[in-house]
Parts: structure tokens; sequence; C-alpha cells
């Protein structure tokens, strides 16, 4: 028995071991790493888009602004497409007004204006002097969405025993986005659940 053969046989049959194991080892770990790619792409997708809903939910009035007005003050939470709020953008122009816009793909923006519903002024014949009127009940209050006449600005209405907000844009936005986002505006300090 040739111990020296049995040795050379058995080192090469390790070196071939060695070999595929090696093989074996490095395409587990670099299907480790294409799976933790993969993840983690799905991970920071789904980061951006929470983000982005969280963003476009959130408050923009503080606390001092919702305290300086007497009336109050609503922000939508189901934007148009491509649109997000701009908390820095809130003002206060008069004691009596708020003012404040979302920012939208290629600087389109719509902006929104609130105040105490006015007692003397007929918000009915606003609402009439807008042309392709459409007016909905909702919240306790109505929404009238049209255009106007001389600008052919879109211009989207939420008013109730309170308030009047008013949001106005030259962007192309679909009426029906425009409805909902007025549908859906929710009183300043609290959150949609």
């Amino acid at each position: 028995m040739d111990v020296g053969g049995i040795w050379k046989s058995l080192s090469r049959r390790w070196s071939l071991f060695r070999v595929q194991l090696s093989r074996s080892l490095a395409l587990r770990i670099l299907t480790g790493f294409i799976c933790l790619f993969v993840v983690g792409v799905i991970g920071v997708s789904l980061w951006l888009t929470f983000l982005d809903r969280t963003s476009a939910n959130a408050n923009p009035f503080t606390a001092q602004v919702l305290a300086s007005v007497q009336f109050p003050l609503y922000y939508p939470t189901n934007l148009p497409t491509g649109f997000r709020m701009d908390p820095t953008s809130v003002s206060k122009p008069r004691a009596d007004v708020v003012i404040f816009n979302l920012d939208g793909p290629g600087s389109q923006k719509i902006y929104f204006s609130e105040e105490p519903k006015p007692g003397k002024y007929n918000i009915g014949d606003f609402f009439n002097s807008l042309t392709g009127l459409k007016e909905y009940g909702v919240n306790g209050g109505t929404v009238a969405i049209g255009r106007n006449a001389q600008s052919d600005a879109e211009i989207a209405n939420y008013v109730n025993s309170q308030v009047w907000v008013l949001a106005n844009t030259n962007a192309p936005i679909p009426t029906d986005q425009m409805t909902t986002m007025m549908e859906t505006l929710i009183l300043g300090g609290q959150t949609r659940n």
C-alpha cells in the first residue's frame, strides 16, 4: 500500500472539495447580498412613500398661528398627485386671514386662503360666478368647485358656518382630485387616522 499515493489522491480530492465549497460559499454570499440589496430598495421605497404621506398629512399650522385666529383652520389630507404641503408658506397677511400653498411638479402651486365666513358677503353669488360649478355637501359644510371666468383659474371652496377656505390654481389638476382635496379637509390641530 502506497501511503504517498493515497495522500496525493486525498489531497486532490480535498482541493476539489475546497474549490467547490468556495464556489458554493461565494454563490451563497452573493445571493445574500442581492437579497439584502432588494430588501433595502423595497425598504427605502416604503420609507419614502410613508415619509411623503406623513408630510402630506402633517398639520402645517403652528400652535401660535392656531391661537392667533378666532376661527377654525383646516388643511387638506388628500393632495392632488405630485403636490406637497409647504408648511413654511403659512402666514397671516391680516389678522383675520391665513394663507399657505401646496407645491407641485414644475413649480405649480395651489394657493389656500382661510378667513371667517363673511357675514355680509353673499358667497352664493361668488359660487354662481364660477363656470362649470359643482357643489357638494360635506363635513358640515359645502364644497364648491369651478373656474374663474376671467382668469380660467380653478377655484375650490369649502364653507361652513364659521370659515371660508378657498384654494385656487392654474395647474392642470383634474376636478375630481381638487374635489377630494377639499372633501378631506380636517381641522388644524387634529390628525387623520
